[in-house]
């Protein structure tokens, strides 16, 4: 019988620990939600890539998804130097 106990002990304790893992996410969720709805804004991973823009001399870096400019730097000549493709015959 001790030993049906221990077992529905060890039992209760790893699902309290699940249940409070999953309050934990939620609380989280339920903060993230407030804040978006009080500032009006929500962070989220979006997509994006750097773009030289030759006639300002600039890199810009945009997001895929708008082509909003995020934030742009100046051009370096590594940035400006195109990539030549390979010699024929070559293995690359």
């Amino acid at each position: 019988m001790e030993v049906d106990a221990a077992n529905v002990e060890r039992e209760k304790a790893g699902t309290m620990a699940e249940f409070k893992e999953r309050s934990g996410g939620i609380r989280k969720r339920i903060r993230a939600l407030a804040v978006a709805l009080h500032t009006g804004a929500e962070e989220r991973p979006v997509e994006v890539r750097e773009v030289l823009d030759v006639s300002a001399g600039r890199m810009n870096l945009l997001r895929l998804d708008t082509g909003e400019v995020l934030r742009f730097r100046k051009a370096t000549a590594e940035d400006t130097q195109l990539e030549l493709p390979p010699p024929k015959g070559s293995r690359r």
